[in-house]
C-alpha cells in the first residue's frame, strides 16, 4: 500500500465460495498522481489522459476535471476538497480542480488560472488560505493571468492568512470579486453558475 504510494485500495464485494476459495468480484485502486514519477509502470498513457491533463502535468499543476459548472484553485487537498463540499451544501457542483499546494509562485498560479479558463467554467472560485502560502505572491499571479487575456469569466477570491492585506489591494479594482468567507465565497459562486455565468 504505501509502497506503491496507493491512496485506496479496496475489495468489494470479497466472495467466499462453497468450496471455501475466495473471490475478489470488483476491487478499486487508486493512486497518488503526484508520486507518479517513482512508479514508472503505472504512469497513464498519454492516451488515457485529457489534453488539459497532460498540459496541467507538464507545468506540474494538480488538474481533476469534474463535471460541473464550477472551476476550483485551492491550496491543499483539504482545502479544496472543503471547497468542493461548499459548493454542494449551496447546490452546485465543481466542474475542475486545480490544487496549488504549498506554492505562491505568481507563474504557477497564473497558469492555474489560464489551464482553469480552458476548462470553461461558468465561473472560477480561488480559495487559498495562507500559512507558508503568501497571499500577496498568489494575488500577483492571480492579476498576472488577467493581464495575460483570454479570461473572460467571473473570479470570486477568497484569501486568508500570510500577507493578506497586501493581496486585497493587490486584487482591488481588477474584475476579481473579493469574498470574506468559504461559506460567502462558494455561495456566490453557485450564483453565478445558476445564472449562466459571466
Amino acid at each position: 500500500f504505501q509502497g506503491m504510494d496507493a491512496e485506496l485500495v479496496e475489495i468489494n464485494p470479497l466472495v467466499v465460495r462453497s468450496d471455501g476459495s475466495v473471490v475478489a468480484v470488483d476491487s478499486k485502486v487508486v493512486l497518488d498522481d503526484d508520486a507518479l514519477f517513482r512508479h514508472e509502470g503505472f504512469k497513464k498513457r498519454a492516451g488515457d489522459i485529457t489534453p488539459l491533463e497532460k498540459k496541467a502535468r507538464d507545468r506540474g499543476i494538480s488538474f481533476v476535471q469534474l463535471d460541473g459548472e464550477i472551476g476550483v484553485i485551492a491550496n491543499g487537498a483539504g482545502l479544496t476538497m472543503a471547497t468542493l463540499d461548499f459548493l454542494t451544501i449551496h447546490g452546485g457542483r465543481g466542474g475542475v480542480f486545480l490544487d496549488l499546494g504549498g506554492t505562491d509562485d505568481p507563474e504557477m498560479v497564473k497558469e492555474a488560472l489560464l489551464l482553469m479558463s480552458e476548462a470553461a467554467p461558468k465561473v472560477a472560485l480561488i480559495n487559498i488560505f495562507g500559512g507558508i502560502t503568501k497571499c500577496d505572491t498568489v494575488a500577483k499571479g492571480l492579476i498576472q493571468a488577467l493581464e495575460f487575456g483570454k479570461l473572460d469569466l467571473p473570479i470570486i477570491a477568497r484569501i486568508k492568512g500570510v500577507n493578506e492585506a497586501e493581496a486585497v489591494e493587490i486584487l482591488k479594482g481588477s474584475k476579481i470579486t473579493p469574498a470574506l468567507s468559504l461559506d460567502e465565497a462558494t455561495k456566490m459562486a453557485v450564483d453565478i453558475a445558476s445564472k449562466g455565468g459571466g
